[in-house]
């Protein structure tokens, strides 16, 4: 069904063929030279095409200047039943490479169009349209010159393709015109989507209701929910929201003392947004230093009592440090995974705190910058809050499914081992589950076991159904930590088509032919943060909507709700 495809490791013998031209046909063939998927650096490039008189083309120029994107190359794969429309030729191969195709498979068709793999981000006059000469054509010159954020997404050329093939492989004809601002051979034209002017009652529509963009002001409180639906205990404290903040473009913040003086922060940010983000209040990305500060107080209801205080940071770009009412509490460095500072031992107890976060995300080649030129994600950019737990408190959790066998392994870890014996409760909302009882002994910290669930349902893409489980510790009937988390009982394994000598994924045990989509996981005004619960519910909600039952996230790893 792919025809050809990408990424590194298809390799001649292994992955199939490279189509490429030989006597004015397009052939498979295995060249000696070892090459795999690359798209290389953006640059502009023509498409030519080849079936100038196909539904789909016909009443196009039959060469056109495509923006700055990065050219699909060395794309293998079994190579049949494939009608090349149009190719373009690759710095990188030194050949004329594939880049629309269509691909006949059973009944259907697949439209193939590797162009617009480029997210545009808008220029600083902020014209909606812009036009490019190609004036430079030194391979040299093009390695060394990278446009920040590429353009293709904007080319009107490639969203006229891409709407036309769409209808074709949808319907069996095309209907959507041609815009009168298409690309000439020489000039390549971008205008953004929610602008483009298109001729007639034949356009490119959507029945899905339009996603509402998202201001400041309306994320004034963001992301209320627990951001750990996976590990949630009962006493805790959002706080997203308004905090004071103070860039520090010259680093001078830490030296001068800014941990113990309200005075410099003269501006506010909305968190959980990352400083660069539009969403932030700030919007300021030049920037790689910034402070944040605002007060609280600790609830004084018996859940919070005689606990230890822990503050939570679900993800900050890049070094972290905390200070609470002056005195330094800890750092962290990395910009993707959660992280916690004791605060217990430096807090006021009856009144007022100061807590103060500085954040540092200098660009350097050994760290990751943004996301492919997404934004850059400085700073905070996932949830904060506080958490009150036990002495000893339940730090890991995990399930392993096994529904051949109706059982669940369980694993739990304490944060310390237990200096005396310790009670375990695994009680199940689902009443059809039994509670389990478990004793951690003395010395120990971990503790695994097996659950039986003889009525088990299992989770599947139509009814995802999900086991929530209640655990608690306690000693002489004294209950100490308590936490809420979940499992699914669902196996993902691989295995033959019955009839056939195809390997498949399997989901309980049964084949599934994967229909998925790729997720940048990033959001325009929020860069990595997403605004709201439902904007992401929305966005998985959509994807089921069109077909596909999987999504996959790419390079960094995704939002815990979002996982939920």
């Amino acid at each position: 069904m792919i025809g050809l495809g990408g990424w590194g490791g298809r390799k001649a013998g292994k992955s199939g063929y490279l189509l490429r031209m030989i006597d004015g046909k397009w052939q498979p063939t295995s060249p000696n030279r070892e090459l795999s998927g690359e798209h290389g650096r953006e640059h502009e490039f023509l498409v030519i095409h080849d079936k100038p008189s196909h539904p789909i083309l016909k009443g196009l120029p039959t060469e056109w200047m495509h923006a700055k994107d990065e050219l699909y190359s060395a794309l293998r794969g079994p190579a049949k039943n494939i009608e090349v429309l149009a190719h373009s030729y690759s710095l990188y191969t030194k050949e004329n490479e594939p880049t629309l195709f269509l691909i006949t498979y059973g009944k259907g068709k697949v439209f193939h169009i590797p162009l617009g793999h480029d997210v545009m981000e808008d220029d600083e006059d902020g014209d909606d349209e812009e036009e490019y000469d190609d004036e430079d054509d030194d391979e040299e010159e093009w390695e060394k010159e990278r446009e920040p954020y590429g353009t293709a997404l904007h080319c009107v050329g490639y969203q006229t393709v891409l709407a036309r093939g769409t209808e074709y492989v949808a319907t069996g004809k095309v209907t959507i015109g041609i815009p009168d601002s298409f690309p000439t051979k020489d000039k390549a034209v971008l205008i953004a989507p929610d602008k483009l002017k298109w001729p007639g009652k034949a356009r490119p529509t959507s029945s899905a209701p339009p996603v509402k963009a998202p201001t400041p002001e309306s994320v004034a409180k963001p992301l209320p929910e627990h951001p750990r639906p996976d590990f949630k205990r009962d006493a805790w404290l959002n706080l997203n929201g308004q905090w004071d903040f103070s860039l520090d473009p010259d680093d001078s913040g830490e030296a001068d003392g800014w941990y113990n003086d309200a005075t410099v922060f003269n501006r506010k940010i909305t968190v959980p947004f990352s400083w660069a983000a539009p969403l932030s209040g700030i919007g300021e990305g030049s920037v790689d230093v910034g402070w944040y500060a605002r007060n609280l107080e600790i609830s004084r209801n018996e859940a919070w009592n005689d606990k230890r205080i822990y503050i939570v940071i679900g993800a900050s770009d890049f070094g972290t440090k905390v200070w609470l009412n002056g005195e330094f509490v800890g750092e962290h460095e990395g910009g993707y995974t959660p992280f916690e500072f004791d605060l217990t031992d430096h807090l006021n107890r009856t009144g007022a705190n100061r807590l103060v976060i500085r954040v540092e995300d200098e660009s350097n080649p050994a760290r990751q910058t943004g996301k492919q030129g997404y934004g850059d994600a400085k700073g905070i950019w996932q949830t904060v809050y506080l958490e009150a737990r036990s002495d000893t408190y339940i730090r890991m959790a995990h399930f392993s499914p096994d529904i051949d066998n109706k059982k669940i392994s369980a694993r739990i870890e304490l944060s310390e081992a237990a200096e005396s014996d310790l009670s375990l409760s695994v009680s199940f909302r689902d009443k059809s589950v039994e509670t389990v009882r478990q004793v951690i002994p003395a010395g120990h910290k971990i503790i695994e076991f097996d659950i039986m669930i003889p009525h088990q349902r299992l989770w599947t893409l139509d009814a995802p159904y999900l086991y929530d489980v209640d655990l608690a510790v306690s000693r002489g009937g004294e209950e100490g930590d308590r936490l809420h988390t979940y499992f699914g009982m669902r196996k993902i394994g691989t295995g033959r088509l019955p009839g056939s000598k195809s390997m498949y994924i399997t989901l309980n045990n049964k084949p599934i032919y994967l229909q998925m989509v790729l997720d940048q996981a990033y959001h325009p005004e929020g860069y990595y943060t997403f605004p709201s619960d439902q904007f992401m519910k929305e966005e998985i909600l959509r994807a089921k909507d069109i077909g596909l039952n999987g999504i996959r996230i790419h390079i960094k790893t995704g939002i815990p709700r979002k996982l939920y």
